[in-house]
C-alpha cells in the first residue's frame, strides 16, 4: 500500500507526455485542485537554473501544456496553480532529452 503525503498538490494523477516536432512535448496532467477560475502553468528549469513558464490549458479537469526540452539535458517540469491570491506548485517530472526524439524521465509528482 502506497501512502501519499496529505497536501493540496500531492493529489496529481499520473502524467503523460508525447513527443512532437522540434523536440516539443505535450504534457497532460490532472490537477488535484481544479476550477475554471484557476490559472494553470508549467515551469521548466534546466540544470543551469534557467526557467521558462508555459500556460497550461484546463478543460474538464485535465491540463495540457506544450513544453520545450533541451537536447542532451535534464529539465524539471513543475505545475503551478493560482487562484489570483495564492499560488501552489508541485514538481511533476524530469525529462532528459536523449536526442533523436528519445527521452528518459523520472516521475516527481508522488515524491
Amino acid at each position: 500500500m502506497t501512502r501519499r503525503k496529505e497536501s493540496l498538490l500531492t493529489l496529481f494523477l499520473p502524467f503523460d507526455f508525447t513527443g512532437g516536432s522540434e523536440k516539443n512535448l505535450t504534457l497532460t496532467f490532472v490537477p488535484g485542485l481544479s476550477s475554471e477560475g484557476f490559472d494553470y502553468e508549467v515551469v521548466s528549469m534546466d540544470s543551469s537554473g534557467n526557467s521558462e513558464v508555459y500556460d497550461a490549458d484546463y478543460n474538464e479537469g485535465v491540463c495540457t501544456c506544450s513544453v520545450q526540452t533541451i537536447p542532451y539535458e535534464k529539465v524539471i517540469f513543475t505545475a503551478r496553480i493560482s487562484d489570483g491570491n495564492i499560488t501552489l506548485s508541485q514538481a511533476l517530472f524530469s525529462v532528459t532529452d536523449e536526442g533523436d526524439n528519445m527521452y528518459t524521465h523520472e516521475e516527481l509528482w508522488n515524491s
